[in-house]
Formats: C-alpha cells, structure tokens, sequence
C-alpha cells in the first residue's frame, strides 16, 4: 500500500495550471521536511521506510514551502535541514509544550513554489480565487485523511486563508495582528467542522517559528504574556483533546 503522504502528493500533481510567481514541485524530498515538497513527517535518517503516518495526531499547518532555490538546495540532501530557523525554533517548542514529533503531520497550504528568490512575504498565488480555493481542497482532503485533533497553524498569512472554509473560523477572516485577536480571545477554536468534512478537531493559531523570539512576546491568552501565552494555549488544548487514538 502506498504510503498516505504519498498519495496525497499524487494529488498535487495533478495541478496542472499556476499563477505567475508559482511553479510545480518537481518531486518529494523522502527525508524530514514539510509537505508537499517533502513527506511531511521528522524521518529517522537509520531508516529505510517512512514513519507510521500520525492518524488522528496534530497537523502542523504552514504558509508555503519556500522557493525553486530553497528546493534545490534540499533536494541534494533529500531533506530539510533542521538547523534551518523554521525547524530549529518549533522543536523545542514542541518539546516544552508535550507534543511528540511522531504525532506530527508538517504541511504548508499553498501546494507550489516561489520562482522568486526570497521565500519572505505573501505567497505569490495568494490573490488568484482559483488556486487559493485549488489549496483550500487539497487541504480538506489532508484533515480527511489525517483527521488531525490540532491544527497548530503557524504564522499571520494562515489565518484569513482558511477562515472561509468554516464558519466556525469565520472570525479570521478579521485577522490583522496577533495583538488583535488575542485581544478578542480568538487564538484558538475548538470543535471546528470544515465544509464538506465529516471531521471535527480544534485549531491554534502561533507565531511563525521564524520569529518566534521577536514576536511571541506580544502574544496574550487569559493570564499568560509573551511565550507563556502561547505554551499554555497549546497546552490546553492538548489536554482538552486528550491523547492520540
């Protein structure tokens, strides 16, 4: 049986059409790296078969890959280097707040790469209608076949693109800062349903891992400040979904 990371890249290969700014992704890094350009999981590098894909664990829900350069680099290595900021920040985060990298579905919802040079910024496809919705359902089909408790999305951009696919994130599509919605409490939602799924889990919405340092200090959820604010919204989260099945 093909593995479920796989399958699922089959399905982004059949995109067939990009914006300007957005190319295809000529295949998939089999090492530790975010989807779809890798298979989204923290590989052994002693092993020789992925990991177990994490059914009913947390998806970790990114804004895009990076560019045609970023892939190249990695490609020689077949992975991500986990030394890149990205990696080097979520980790030891996760490891403070509980959260076992093997329960970890890593993705990205934008399914291409940047021909530009710099990976900063919006995602170049962003205001194509089309291609966003193209992503929206390709994401849909990941949460059905993962059927993730968490979706920990990461970064400012995440918020509003995936607040149109349930009314139950209806608030972000008013997501400016973290300061904002923190001030309305809306880090975080629990029995989220998306349209067209049967699936029911709760989401956290983080500072990218990028800059977490510079920005977790402005984050507030009930008592907490700075990271203490976002390590203890996780937290209850966690212990509201409870343990994997």
């Amino acid at each position: 049986m093909p593995h479920p990371s796989h399958e699922l890249f089959e399905l982004v290969q059949q995109i067939d059409a990009f914006p300007n700014g957005v190319t295809s992704i000529p295949k998939q890094l089999q090492g530790s790296s975010f989807f779809p350009a890798g298979v989204g999981l923290l590989v052994d590098k002693c092993s020789t078969q992925l990991p177990k894909f994490p059914v009913g664990g947390i998806m970790v829900l990114a804004h895009d890959w990076g560019t045609v350069g970023d892939f190249e680099l990695y490609e020689k290595e077949d992975q991500e280097r986990l030394t890149n900021p990205t990696w080097r920040n979520m980790l030891p985060f996760f490891e403070r707040v509980g959260i076992r990298t093997s329960d970890c579905f890593f993705t990205n919802f934008f399914v291409g790469l940047r021909t530009d040079k710099s990976s900063v910024g919006v995602f170049p496809g962003a205001k194509d209608p089309v291609y966003v919705t193209t992503c929206q359902r390709l994401l849909t089909k990941q949460i059905d076949r993962q059927r993730p408790r968490l979706v920990l999305v990461l970064g400012a951009y995440v918020p509003k693109l995936i607040a149109s696919m349930s009314d139950d994130l209806k608030p972000w599509e008013r997501f400016d800062s973290f300061k904002a919605i923190d001030r309305q409490s809306m880090g975080s939602f629990r029995n989220v349903n998306l349209r067209g799924s049967d699936h029911e889990f709760s989401v956290a919405s983080l500072v990218h891992p990028c800059y977490r340092q510079r920005n977790a200090r402005n984050r507030r959820w009930k008592n907490f400040e700075g990271d203490a604010a976002e390590v203890n919204l996780v937290k209850e989260l966690l212990a509201y979904m409870g343990s994997p099945q």
